[in-house]
């Protein structure tokens, strides 16, 4: 058996250490969610056709995908505005504990590292819940990128969205490039 090789185990520690930090710094990113009163009207983001690529291998890439990068998430049920993030609620599975709605996340190819997702109710009370592959959903989702074979297929992940009741919502998506908002309205038109 040989020895191992201290450069190899130095470059290592140095690359652990670095992925470390940049873990802590997003844990320790406060949420920065902008308020809405009551009657005012919720400041909805635009989601956009041509972000994603139309690939097989992401559900919904045809879909109106909403963030700044380099991860986005979809609404894969029908939107009620063009391409505001208003969502109609209709049609979507209801339990007791509220809404449960397909949304699909992706990553830019070229993007590594850590993906933090959270968010609550920006009018009222209600805090949003995250999951993926069946999994309990929890107040935060963490995703890691790139979670295919090297290449310049996009990460994908199919997951869903715990909305407990209508109203406007934030979503943060902390990454090692920054903070991205994602405000939506979620209405119920039954």
């Amino acid at each position: 058996m040989s020895k191992p090789n201290k450069g190899c185990l130095l470059a290592f520690v140095v690359v652990l250490a670095a992925n470390f930090s940049v873990f802590a710094q997003l844990e320790r990113r406060p949420l920065q969610l902008p308020k809405v009163r009551a009657g005012e009207p919720c400041p909805v983001s635009a989601g956009s056709h041509k972000t994603v690529p139309r690939v097989p291998y992401i559900f919904c890439s045809e879909c109106l995908w909403f963030g700044g990068g380099p991860a986005y998430f979809a609404w894969a049920y029908r939107l009620g505005h063009g391409d505001d993030a208003v969502f109609d609620l209709t049609g979507v599975p209801r339990d007791k504990s509220g809404y449960s709605a397909k949304t699909p996340w992706v990553a830019k190819s070229d993007y590594s590292g850590e993906i933090r997702i959270s968010g609550h109710r920006i009018d009222g009370k209600g805090t949003l819940r995250f999951g993926t592959g069946g999994a309990k959903t929890r107040k935060k989702l963490v995703l890691t990128a790139p979670n295919h074979e090297p290449g310049d297929h996009w990460s994908f992940w199919p997951a869903g969205m715990d909305i407990p009741h209508a109203g406007c919502y934030a979503v943060q998506v902390d990454t090692s490039n920054g903070t991205q908002i994602v405000v939506f309205m979620a209405e119920e038109n039954r």
